[in-house]
């Protein structure tokens, strides 16, 4: 993104007390519009951009061309965002009559709750949110309906290494189910019971559900971007960030969210992301409620750092060996031992999803022989390819890694 339209789409993209943006619009010439609607779509913010801008009085032709697309593009999400809300609507009827617990995560609840329209924030799929003893009944429900594939790997193998099912799939709607907000195999301590015990009834595509408390919803949106994505979601994760702490203002207790983010160990995730929607978006975050996350303020480098990652959409360098992801954080040596285990060493169910043969035999040591061979086989080349690039990116750079920084408990 070029610095002058950079600027500008921050600018468009402030809530609350931004700052005034009528004339700026005119600093832009034709290539500028175009660069500056480009971004706005990879950012996936085009129709929050156009809602921002469309009450600014045009300032040329040029402006008015743009504000054309931006209008064209508005309206295309919103006619998505009613398409969307009919088939979650009949999802969460199903879901609902069948007496299984949902809470609607993300997308889905924000932008009919928290954005003013649901056209302001789009989405890739819907996310839910159900009891780990509900995932199979739940499963057969979206099953039923039209869902597919219909072959699905086994539940329990999955939740040993996966917060959500395989993702369901029906004509233009993909769906997730999921039984946790983090992955069990990494470092972060979610207490999946308490998230249900405070979550909140709302109204979402018409039916009645649940939805995570104000704190636990924000603190999810934080460690969204930041340790599940690693900032490449770009600056749509930071809107929704904003628009919740509009939403509920006074209503978001913020000791509450500091000392939840504690105790899931989630502290430099929650305020290094709130640093950064600070000085992205003007979000009105205090400064004790930061100093109490992130005792001492984040390095320039590690601000730079990560705001360069935000605005390229580039991950910040949490990389992944083989076939599992380096989200070990302050694990002991035996249990990353043990995971190293799991990995070349499944377990039986495991092996028959990965090898059929191997359901029906008496003897496993030649599929574990196999797997050996093919693991190397499958994950060398790629695992080679990442391990040069590291070492060219360490040549050009001394800074320690923002990876290892959020997952330290240091100051």
């Amino acid at each position: 993104m070029g610095k002058t339209t950079c600027g500008l789409l921050l600018d468009f993209l402030r809530t609350g007390d931004r700052e005034d943006v009528s004339g700026k619009p005119a600093q832009l010439d034709d290539a500028s519009w175009s660069e500056l609607i480009l971004d706005a779509d990879k950012h996936r913010v085009s129709s929050l951009l156009y809602w921002r801008l469309k009450d600014t009085e045009p300032a040329g032709n040029v402006m008015v061309d743009a504000m054309a697309g931006l209008r064209h593009a508005y309206y295309a999400e919103a006619a998505r965002a009613l398409l969307r809300r009919h088939g979650l609507s009949q999802l969460l009827s199903g879901l609902h009559e069948a007496g299984v617990p949902v809470i609607v995560l993300k997308g889905a609840f924000l932008s009919e709750v928290v954005y003013p329209n649901i056209a302001l924030r789009s989405m890739g799929d819907v996310d839910l949110l159900v009891p780990r003893v509900e995932l199979p009944r739940a499963q057969a429900i979206l099953l039923d309906m039209g869902y597919g594939p219909q072959e699905r790997e086994d539940i329990e193998i999955l939740c040993r290494k996966s917060k959500h099912l395989a993702q369901f799939v029906r004509e233009d709607s993909i769906v997730e189910l999921h039984w946790s907000i983090a992955n069990p195999t990494g470092s972060l301590r979610i207490d999946i019971a308490g998230l249900w015990q405070r979550a909140q009834p709302a109204a979402v595509a018409g039916v009645q559900v649940l939805a995570l408390s104000p704190e636990d919803l924000l603190l999810h949106l934080c460690l969204h971007a930041s340790q599940n994505h690693s900032f490449e979601c770009g600056l749509g994760s930071f809107c929704d960030i904003a628009e919740v702490i509009r939403h509920y203002g006074s209503k978001l207790d913020l000791h509450q969210f500091v000392d939840r983010a504690h105790e899931w160990g989630a502290a430099r995730y929650a305020g290094l992301t709130l640093h950064l929607a600070r000085g992205l978006l003007t979000v009105p975050v205090p400064d004790d409620a930061l100093s109490q996350l992130v005792p001492r303020r984040p390095d320039s480098w590690i601000l730079k750092k990560a705001t360069e990652c935000v605005l390229a959409q580039e991950r910040y360098g949490n990389w992944a060996l083989l076939p599992f992801q380096n989200q070990w954080g302050d694990k002991t040596t035996w249990e990353k031992v043990k995971a190293l285990w799991d990995v070349f060493f499944p377990l039986r169910g495991e092996m028959a999803e990965r090898y059929p043969r191997a359901r029906d035999s008496k003897h496993l040591w030649p599929y574990y022989v196999r797997r050996l061979v093919d693991l190397p086989r499958k994950y060398g080349r790629a695992t080679l390819r990442q391990a040069f690039r590291m070492m060219r990116i360490h040549k050009r750079d001394s800074t320690p890694s923002l990876a290892r920084w959020l997952r330290s408990g240091k100051p």
